[in-house]
């Protein structure tokens, strides 16, 4: 799988459980066993929201950077 998620042009995951940006380091997805080579495998992640819109408004078109300071600092 993580070769599978390296070869990818981007991975898009749709948080579900997740209706807006203050609740984005408690969802579900951060507690799924193969989350971490879904995160670190693929060269770019966008996340969704409940709504599917881009759980931040990022100019920038990877949200990894963003993830590792907002989620993985914590």
């Amino acid at each position: 799988m993580f070769l599978w998620y390296r070869v990818s042009a981007l991975t898009i995951v749709h948080l579900s459980d997740v209706p807006d940006t203050s609740s984005f380091d408690t969802s579900q997805w951060f507690e799924r066993g193969w989350t971490l080579q879904e995160l670190l495998a693929p060269q770019y992640v966008l996340f969704f929201n409940q709504s599917w819109s881009l759980y931040r408004d990022l100019a920038a078109s990877n949200h990894k950077a963003d993830v590792h300071d907002t989620v993985l600092r914590t």
